[in-house]
């Protein structure tokens, strides 16, 4: 990311927000770095904040400082945040056929109408399974968010 590229995102990013009274979620704006940018903006052009408004700065900023890291890391060893990337696309793609056994074994139990200590073992590792999916699905977002970034478009 070049210098211009940074200095937009700590400074101008945070105009954009000022009006904005809805919500934004970390996740959120870990995978679409434009609106980031702009709650940057916002919060950065609020001089006085109520205790919810300084708390989602509080929120975007680390947001940003995360962005930042993530984006340096990209350009620093690009080579290796790809392999990065494709290591997150493979534990996805294992972790959601762990899913897909974690639900059959979940189904076959309630079949069976087995005790409530497997059911419970069984949805708890269904769960876990869920979590994982979910979580490098984001991780997979945010670097191909990055990415995005240095597209030519």
């Amino acid at each position: 990311m070049s210098i211009f590229q940074k200095i937009f995102l700590v400074i101008l990013l945070p105009t954009a927000l000022v009006g904005c009274t809805e919500k934004i979620t970390y996740t959120y704006l870990m995978q679409h770095p434009n609106q980031l940018k702009q709650a940057i903006v916002t919060c950065q052009a609020k001089n006085e904040r109520t205790k919810d408004q300084a708390s989602q700065c509080e929120m975007v900023m680390y947001a940003a400082a995360n962005m930042l890291a993530i984006i340096s890391q990209q350009q620093e060893e690009p080579e290796k945040f790809g392999q990065r990337l494709m290591d997150a696309e493979v534990a996805y793609v294992k972790a959601t056929d762990e899913l897909q056994v974690a639900q059959e074994a979940l189904a076959d139990l309630q079949n069976k109408k087995a005790s409530p200590t497997d059911l419970t073992a069984a949805t708890d590792k269904m769960d876990k399974a869920r979590k994982t999916v979910e979580e490098k699905n984001e991780e997979i977002k945010v670097m191909l968010a990055v990415l995005g970034l240095s597209s030519p478009d």
